[in-house]
C-alpha cells in the first residue's frame, strides 16, 4: 500500500468515527432518545442536588390561554410550542447566588421531546423572540423581551432573555430572567426574578440559571 492512500483512508476512518460518536447524543454523550416522564423523575434536580435546595420534581400546572409572544411568554403558563412529551417542575435556590441579587425561588421546566421536536422548540423559542413586541401584562406593566447573551458550551444549544416589566406608581423595573437550553432530545427552561432591572442584579441571576443548567445537564441520561 502506498503510504499517501494509507494516510488518507486513516483520516477518513477518524473523521467517520467522530461523526458517528457524534451522532449518538448532546453534549457528553446526552441522550437523544425520548425520555419518559419515570426518566424525568430521575434525572430533574430535586432534594438531593448538592449546592441548591430544590424541590422534589412534580407535574407542572399548566395555565389555560395563550401566552404573550408564544414560547417567550410560555415561562408564566409552562407550555411550549410543540408540546413536550412529558414534563416535570421543580423550584429552589442556589446557594452561591447573591441574595440581594433576586426574590422569589428559581424555577426548572425540564421537558422530554422527540429529537425533531426539540430542535423545533428551540427554533420556535428563537422566532418568538424575534417576534416579540412590548405588551401589557394582566397586572398593567408594560413588558418588553430583551434577548441576552449565554455562556458558551452550554449543551447543544442555548437561548437567553429577560421579560423586562416596566414601572408603576407601586412597583419599580424588574426582570424574569430566563434561560433555556437543549441538550440532547430535552430542553430545559430556567428562570428567576431578578431585585430591579440592573446590570449587576440581572448578571447575578443569569450566572445562577447557568449553573443549574450544568447541573441539570450532568443528571440526563448518557446515549448508549
Amino acid at each position: 500500500m502506498k503510504r499517501g492512500v494509507g494516510v488518507r483512508r486513516a483520516v477518513v476512518a477518524v473523521a467517520t468515527a467522530g461523526l458517528l460518536a457524534g451522532c449518538g447524543g448532546g453534549p457528553e454523550g446526552v441522550t437523544t432518545k425520548v425520555l419518559s416522564r419515570a426518566d424525568l423523575a430521575d434525572a430533574t434536580l430535586g432534594e438531593d442536588a448538592e449546592g441548591f435546595q430544590f424541590t422534589e420534581p412534580k407535574d407542572p400546572r399548566v395555565v389555560s390561554g395563550r401566552p404573550a409572544c408564544g414560547n417567550v411568554g410560555s415561562v408564566f403558563v409552562n407550555r411550549t410550542r410543540p408540546e413536550p412529551e412529558a414534563q416535570l417542575t421543580t423550584a429552589g435556590a442556589d446557594d452561591r447566588m447573591p441574595r440581594e441579587s433576586h426574590f422569589g425561588l428559581l424555577r426548572l421546566v425540564v421537558q422530554a421531546h422527540t429529537y425533531v421536536g426539540a430542535k423545533k422548540t428551540m427554533r420556535t423559542f428563537r422566532k418568538d423572540l424575534a417576534d416579540c413586541v412590548p405588551y401589557d401584562s394582566q397586572r398593567g406593566q408594560r413588558m418588553k423581551a430583551v434577548r441576552d447573551e449565554v455562556a458558551d458550551g452550554l449543551g447543544d444549544e442555548a437561548l437567553g432573555y429577560r421579560l423586562v416589566a416596566g414601572r408603576t406608581e407601586l412597583k419599580r423595573e424588574q426582570s424574569t430572567v430566563v434561560a433555556v437550553v437543549r441538550a440532547g432530545s430535552v430542553v430545559m427552561v430556567a428562570f428567576g426574578e431578578s431585585v430591579d432591572a440592573e446590570a449587576k442584579s440581572v448578571r447575578d441571576v443569569r450566572e445562577s440559571l447557568e449553573r443549574v443548567m450544568r447541573a441539570q445537564i450532568d443528571r440526563l441520561p448518557r446515549a448508549e
